[in-house]
């Protein structure tokens, strides 16, 4: 690819003076054209408004499991809890409803293997 600054730079040498890019402003990368950009802002909101919660995406592959206030705290020390909903791992939901964890089975246990969330 041409490397527009060091063109300038180079002109300015050729020439036999001092060079500079004052402005430089891609409008296209390959297939990517500036008129298909958005803002920054406009980015975010789209990103935001896509957004689904872990629970929710989870609850597509694994069982969830909601736990009490006391329950959850045992969680957030890595505390085995019983076991209600069926399968071999669950997402473990806090009173609120959000992800505080990822268990494994063991007997009528949920292990906790990646918690979440702490104190």
């Amino acid at each position: 690819g041409t490397y527009i600054r060091a063109l300038a730079r180079d002109l300015g040498r050729a020439t036999g003076s001092a060079a500079h890019c004052a402005e430089l402003r891609r409008t296209r990368i390959g297939a990517f054209r500036i008129e298909d950009a958005v803002s920054a802002l406009e980015f975010r909101e789209r990103a935001l408004a896509a957004l689904v919660p872990a629970a929710t995406g989870l609850a597509r592959v694994i069982a969830r499991e909601p736990l009490d206030a006391a329950r959850a705290a045992d969680v957030r020390h890595g505390r085995g809890v019983p076991a209600v909903a069926t399968g071999d791992r669950a997402a473990l939901l806090d009173p609120e409803g959000a992800l505080l964890a990822i268990a494994e089975r063991r007997g009528a246990l949920w292990q906790p293997t990646v918690v979440l969330a702490h104190d």
